[in-house]
């Protein structure tokens, strides 16, 4: 199985605790980025692995949902084939 590899650039959740004065709090999303292999892709979202394995399998999935992608390109890569 070939998989296309990504680049994307996403505005992520962020949580906080602790008591804090509203002036304290940033409000601004952090901006992250993923690369990893793109496992499926819907309207809605991308599914993205660290690993793949060469029976269909991957692991370490991450799903980021479109509206909260910047920015996203495919990458260059040389794949060679599993032993």
């Amino acid at each position: 199985m070939s998989y296309n590899l990504i680049e994307i650039h996403w505005e992520d959740a962020a949580t906080t605790h602790g008591w804090e004065e509203e002036s304290e709090i940033d409000y601004e999303p952090p901006i992250v980025i993923t690369v990893g292999f793109l496992i499926k892709e819907t309207d809605k979202a991308y599914v993205v692995a660290s690993t793949v394995g060469g029976d269909k399998t991957s692991n370490s999935r991450i799903i980021i949902p479109k509206g909260m992608v910047r920015f996203s390109k495919m990458l260059k890569f040389r794949q060679t084939k599993l032993k």
